[in-house]
């Protein structure tokens, strides 16, 4: 896995444990990705241009976003002087900070983005003990 805030180990900190790994070869394509550290959630906004909503899928396992999209193609008999498109498979996949509520995950796709958002867990305050 690789750090998003990969630049600097300034940046690293700031990101608090945020980290994207991916696996590269000629029959996956990685997502592009851009992260939003807001208020109160995260934001994940990946490019999925070609896909359509039910050929992407999101999944937290461990504390990992992973998002796969596939397209499924069917062969054709078509004798290509070059074949540059292919959108068969992508993804990405993001180690998630201990900060955030797994189980507080919406998406969003429209327009070849595909939006998702990671809610913050509430802040611990200290209990302030009465003594009696």
């Amino acid at each position: 896995m690789r750090s998003l805030y990969y630049t600097t180990d300034l940046l690293n900190d700031l990101f608090n444990g945020f980290e994207q790994s991916f696996t590269s070869n000629q029959n996956f394509k990685v997502l592009k990705s851009n992260i939003v550290d807001n208020e109160n959630h995260y934001s994940i906004v990946l490019e999925v241009p070609g896909y359509q909503q039910d050929e992407v899928k999101i999944e937290v396992k461990d504390r990992v976003l992973k998002v796969e999209a596939e397209k499924k193609q069917e062969p054709d008999e078509k004798k290509y002087l070059a074949k540059e498109l292919d959108f068969s498979k992508a993804g990405a996949s993001f180690s998630l900070p201990k900060d955030v509520d797994v189980n507080a995950v919406t998406a969003k796709m429209e327009n070849g983005l595909l939006e998702i958002s990671i809610a913050k867990k509430e802040e611990e305050k200290p209990k302030m003990i009465q003594i009696n």
